[in-house]
């Protein structure tokens, strides 16, 4: 089936990453309408198909990312979903070494983006009487630390946080927000992260419980039920999904 407007529209935001691409296509097999959103327009390219409408856009930018999204309702009905996907890894230095540029440039798309995200989300879905999801792409990383990933932990601590806060405002309001939290997956930006901290990957799939990474059609999967399918009373949740890695 095509979808249209009697489909709900979900937002994905750093739709064209090996992550945000696996989503838009869970979504669209559940026969949601989807919105991806990236700031690579080639690579958008690749995801134009039936029921999935494509927009370059700096995701950080919360007027862009509204005109965007209110486009997108005229066209196909009413915000029902939204998936602050989009991030960056950040540098792999000890905090000695961090510098403020560091920072401006990791928190503009990991925590600027997904504040962008859910603040949008929220009014938009408000507007049409409440009702809906908020996800936000955290990290196992946002639930405990590691050295030498200082500027990348904190803003996923800072996912947690905001995600946290905005279920807590909007819970009432029928509003679902919660924080996707993944460990190891198998993806160009893991394998970046181990190169950075100079570990052997074997090393790392060593303190995970399941003795692998995850799949990205994996962490795929679960956003989208949590997108579409989770009751709304389950909010203010961290949900891991990493072999068992933030159980010991």
């Amino acid at each position: 089936m095509g979808a249209g407007r009697d489909q709900p529209l979900v937002a994905v935001t750093g739709a064209a990453g090996a992550i945000g691409s696996k989503v838009v296509e869970q979504l669209v097999a559940r026969d949601a309408a989807v919105l991806a959103l990236d700031v690579d327009a080639g690579a958008l390219g690749a995801l134009e198909a039936d029921g999935v409408d494509i927009e370059t856009c700096d995701t950080s930018d919360l007027d862009s990312l509204g005109d965007a999204c209110r486009a997108a309702q005229q066209r196909r009905g009413p915000l029902r979903a939204f998936f602050s996907n989009a991030g960056v890894q950040g540098p792999t230095k000890p905090v000695r070494e961090v510098t403020e540029q560091d920072l401006l440039e990791t928190y503009r798309v990991n925590v600027t983006g997904v504040f962008a995200g859910t603040r949008v989300a929220i009014e938009l879905m408000t507007e049409h009487g409440g009702g809906g999801r908020i996800l936000n792409m955290a990290s196992g990383s946002g639930l405990r630390g590691t050295a030498g990933l200082s500027v990348y932990v904190s803003s996923k601590h800072a996912v947690v946080g905001l995600s946290r806060c905005a279920a807590l405002e909007v819970a009432s309001e029928g509003i679902a927000v919660n924080a996707l939290c993944p460990g190891c997956i198998d993806t160009p930006m893991m394998h970046a992260v181990a190169e950075g901290l100079g570990e052997d990957e074997s090393s790392i799939v060593a303190t995970i419980p399941a003795g692998r990474y995850a799949d990205v059609d994996e962490i795929a999967e679960t956003a989208a039920w949590l997108l579409l399918d989770a009751p709304v009373y389950l909010t203010g949740a961290t949900v891991p999904v990493d072999g068992g890695w933030a159980a010991g």
